[in-house]
């Protein structure tokens, strides 16, 4: 099912302002935290998670949380991962590095 949504002039200057904000050195692996703490607030969510995996071996080569997640829950997230289309869709359609929401 799909659902509308509107977005406004509003919504895309905010978003501008995260991506394109100074954060000062670069995290490496990943994205600055403020930055995903501020797409938290503009999305109004409970976590925003960003993270880099590889389905074929099913390992998760880095991973973010806001907030932070300290579980160790990979067993579940793989046994759970091809049943979650909002999860494998960019694996099955070989376009792994889409973004999901």
């Amino acid at each position: 099912m799909t659902v509308p949504v509107t977005v406004s002039e509003r919504d895309l200057v905010a978003l501008l302002g995260i991506v394109t904000d100074h954060r000062g050195a670069d995290p490496g692996d990943g994205l600055p935290l403020s930055l995903l703490h501020q797409l938290m607030v503009q999305v109004p969510s409970e976590a925003v998670s960003f993270f880099g995996l590889d389905s074929r071996q099913q390992t998760v080569w880095f991973g973010q949380s806001v907030p932070a997640d300290d579980s160790d829950d990979a067993d579940v997230f793989w046994a759970h991962y091809w049943d979650c289309p909002a999860a494998c869709t960019a694996t099955i359609w070989g376009r792994p590095g889409s973004i999901m929401s």
